[in-house]
């Protein structure tokens, strides 16, 4: 009976990490969707997101913005940001206390700039905490290292 009782809480913690990682799928979702409508209800009120992009021989850059300052950028840019979405196999889960937890995903690819191929690998890790009967995101970084690709 012990051993069913772990197995019980076992599985109900591997539940609860299912539920976060599609919770932070959808919060990366609206995100990409890059509409206020769509994004808004995401965001708490002291809501911070920053970016920060590392090259290498030319050092890191970091741009913060609040809540307003987000959805002032995306109504005057309202399209659908062309990024990779997130795979539920690549999200990490974290608790956060027992209102929130954060959960990060972490992407690669190559592209091509100017016939020089690069390897981008990005960071994503937002930051919830639960209001009522729903998560309210607090904070949203993204982590990007670019790295010139061997070969043209």
């Amino acid at each position: 009976m012990k051993k069913l009782f772990l197995l019980f809480c076992f599985l109900a913690g591997a539940q609860a990490d299912d539920n976060k990682t599609t919770i932070y799928l959808a919060f990366e979702g609206a995100y990409i969707h890059h509409d206020v409508a769509t994004i808004a209800p995401w965001l708490a009120d002291k809501f911070t997101a920053s970016e920060t992009v590392h090259i290498p021989q030319k050092g890191s850059r970091t741009h913060s913005l609040s809540r307003e300052e987000l959805l002032a950028r995306i109504k005057v840019t309202p399209k659908p940001l062309s990024w990779q979405h997130s795979l539920a196999k690549n999200v990490v889960v974290k608790s956060n206390g027992q209102n929130g937890f954060c959960a990060s995903a972490a992407l690669s690819d190559d592209t091509v700039v100017h016939q020089q191929r690069y390897k981008r690998q990005q960071t994503r890790t937002a930051c919830f905490v639960k209001k009522g009967s729903h998560y309210l995101v607090t904070r949203f970084a993204i982590d990007l290292n670019v790295i010139v690709a061997a070969g043209k």
